[in-house]
């Protein structure tokens, strides 16, 4: 089990229960870690203040050194690391000491804004802003805005399922996929017990996390 807190990184290890953690101290820029992920083989964190390979011994190793801002969410696909930043999507490739702006993307109007969630639906690329979801065409590479999102808030959680994707804000929950509006939506405090602060799905299930408690919803018609 990992866990990304205020205070570094934390694995726990099954069943024998034994905890290994990494800070600043051995070798993370920064103590608050806000994301993480398993790319290539090695978990990677990102802080509040750039990325970090945690190594088995109990060191970390930084990544990509000219990055030094909040890395809010990442994503593995093949040898490139996403990573939403501040300042919008960005990528990663093996030896670069900073990060790249996709193709294309500057093209989008409102596209240099935190991105707080990046996931693949099939082989289209979608990032979450705080308002709205970015999509990138998987032939043309384009990309395109979807529409805002508003009703549910201040977006901040993010899960991609084989159908499309949930969201989640202050005001509740939604499900979208590429280019439509919400789908589905569950508001906050009729539906859901308070705002949204993360979204899982497995299986024929979903699960969302709020201020008020977490919520366990059944899927119907997969």
């Amino acid at each position: 089990l990992w866990l990304a807190t205020d205070q570094g990184v934390v694995r726990l290890t099954l069943p024998d229960q034994r905890t290994t953690r990494w800070n600043e101290v051995n070798g993370l820029p920064d103590p608050r870690t806000l994301s993480l992920v398993l790319h290539q083989g090695r978990m990677v964190a990102g802080t509040m203040r750039g990325l970090a390979e945690v190594q088995d011994d109990g060191t970390a190793e930084r990544l990509a050194m000219r990055f030094i801002d909040p890395a809010y969410a990442l994503l593995s696909r093949g040898d490139t690391l996403w990573v939403g930043t501040p300042f919008g999507l960005r990528a990663w490739m093996p030896g670069e000491v900073g990060l790249a702006e996709p193709e294309g993307l500057a093209r989008l109007g409102g596209a240099r804004v935190p991105v707080r969630g990046i996931g693949y639906v099939a082989d289209t690329l979608v990032a979450m802003t705080e308002s709205q979801l970015l999509w990138r065409d998987p032939l043309s590479g384009a990309w395109t805005a979807g529409p805002l999102l508003s009703g549910l808030g201040r977006l901040t959680a993010f899960a991609v399922t084989s159908d499309g994707i949930w969201v989640g804000g202050d005001r509740g929950a939604g499900f979208v996929r590429p280019m439509s509006p919400l789908l589905r939506i569950l508001y906050a405090p009729t539906d859901l017990p308070g705002g949204v602060t993360a979204i899982a799905s497995e299986g024929s299930y979903l699960w969302i996390g709020t201020t008020e408690g977490l919520v366990r919803l059944r899927l119907q018609g997969r």
